[in-house]
């Protein structure tokens, strides 16, 4: 038995899955879009000064670019937001909409009866409506890019091995040696039961392997982790070590129905400090089995640790934990003083 876990895996948001077409299809209007807004700074940048000449605005000739940059900037995290509540497609078509039309008003500056204003007056206030939707524009192309790539298309998680001595059973954890910062990092855990096939996974096989489902901590010497980090050397001592996974019992797939709508929960002392949907997960079991077996024989009894949510932290001895797969299984435990050295 091999136990492997990859690190913080939950995100807010869900990824979008599109047809090939509809894929090729969203990612031309976006680079469409992308070259409209890049092409406009382009001319601009080139032109500016013959136009604010025309307009005899050299004195305010900073404001140009100013009210432009002001309000692109300012805009990006509220469409981020809005279109967080009610959708991308329509907000990043107002947001065409709008840098287009400002697009021509700037090129009409001075030749316009506008509020009374100038042509160099005009041309600030319509380049900073101007930025507004070009914010919207660029802001959002990335969005949506990260919508509808999922992370496994766009990389891979990362992944470590702990022994199979880090398994605890008993919920009886003691606090380990060498470190003054053991933290918790609450986990699904996916128990293989039999092998996979030499050579990589396809996902639509994957859960063909699952056995059950289970809930497990993943502790961490967050110090040494930390000091491995920074120095670019393996976490093994940071992450492998005896008693570091302590795991519920293992629940059988067939008497666990619609994981996705399942969540985690960890509680230190009745204090509630992580919480997570399952269907967070940036990785879900498709893809970490998939990636897993381009890495490592894929094996009858192996335990996978799947990522944690928001909130982990510091354990110390005296703290009792539950940890639960709402609806299915929970991990009761505490923390032990260390083991006496002989």
């Amino acid at each position: 038995m091999s136990t492997a876990a990859a690190e913080p895996q939950f995100h807010t948001s869900g990824i979008v899955r599109l047809t090939r077409p509809q894929l090729v299809g969203t990612m031309t209007g976006l680079v469409l879009a992308m070259f409209l807004a890049a092409l406009d700074q382009t001319i601009v940048g080139t032109a500016e000064p013959r136009i604010i000449a025309s307009l005899s605005g050299f004195n305010r000739y900073p404001w140009v670019a100013t009210a432009y940059m002001l309000t692109s900037t300012m805009i990006v995290p509220i469409i981020a937001k809005l279109s967080d509540l009610w959708g991308r497609k329509w907000f990043f078509l107002w947001g065409s909409a709008v840098f287009v039309a400002t697009s021509a008003l700037c090129g009409a500056s001075g030749n316009l009866n506008f509020l009374g204003l100038d042509g160099m007056n005009q041309l600030i206030l319509f380049r900073g409506l101007q930025g507004i939707g070009a914010g919207a524009i660029m802001g959002l192309i990335f969005t949506i890019v990260g919508d509808i790539f999922s992370p496994a298309e766009r990389g891979r998680p990362v992944f470590f091995l702990k022994p199979a001595d880090a398994v605890v059973i008993d919920g009886l954890v003691p606090y380990p040696p060498g470190t003054n910062e053991l933290h918790h990092e609450v986990e699904l855990v996916v128990a293989l039961g039999r092998d996979a096939d030499p050579g990589e996974l396809a996902r639509s096989s994957a859960q063909s392997l699952v056995f059950g489902y289970a809930v497990g901590l993943d502790l961490t010497r967050r110090d040494l982790q930390a000091e491995a980090k920074a120095k670019s050397l393996p976490w093994d001592i940071g992450k492998a070590f005896d008693a570091s996974a302590p795991i519920s019992e293992i629940v059988p797939v067939a008497e666990t129905s619609d994981m996705g709508a399942r969540s985690l929960t960890l509680r230190i002392n009745d204090e509630r400090r992580q919480h997570g949907a399952l269907s967070d997960l940036i990785w879900n079991v498709d893809d970490i089995l998939h990636e897993l077996s381009k890495l490592y024989a894929l094996r009858a009894g192996d335990l996978v640790f799947m990522g944690t949510p928001a909130g982990v932290g510091a354990l110390h001895v005296g703290d009792h934990f539950v940890a639960s797969l709402d609806g299915i299984v929970e991990l009761h435990g505490h923390i032990a003083p260390p083991v006496a050295s002989h």
